[in-house]
C-alpha cells in the first residue's frame, strides 16, 4: 500500500514508522528540506511542501490512503483554521485521483 502522510511529528513519525515496518511504502510530507532528508534516512519517501501554499501540492503522488495529522505551528504565520481546515481543503484536492 501507498500511503501519503502530512504531519510528521509525534503521531505522524510513530504511524509512518510502523507502516514500514509492515511493508508499506510512505512518503512524508514536510516543510523542512532538512526533516525530508531525516525521512529519507529512514526510509521514506519525501516531498517538501505546505498545506496551506496550493501551488506547492502539485507534484503530489498518487496514494492508496492519505493520513493528515497536521500539527499546528503557533511561530507560523497562518491561522488554525488555515491549517486544519483550509490544508485538508487544499490537500484533497490537489491529491491525484485514480
Amino acid at each position: 500500500m501507498n500511503i501519503l502522510l502530512f504531519g510528521c511529528g509525534y503521531i505522524g513519525h510513530r504511524s509512518a514508522r510502523q507502516s514500514l515496518a509492515a511493508g508499506h511504502r510512505v512518503t512524508a510530507a514536510t516543510r523542512s528540506q532538512q526533516r525530508a532528508a531525516e525521512f529519507r534516512g529512514e526510509g521514506l519517501d519525501t516531498i517538501v511542501c505546505d498545506v496551506t501554499d496550493q501551488s506547492s501540492l502539485a507534484a503530489l503522488p498518487a496514494a492508496d490512503a492519505l493520513v493528515y495529522a497536521v500539527g499546528f505551528d503557533r511561530s507560523a504565520k497562518p491561522s488554525i483554521d488555515e491549517v486544519y481546515a483550509g490544508g485538508l481543503r487544499n490537500v484533497l484536492s490537489a491529491i491525484p485521483r485514480s
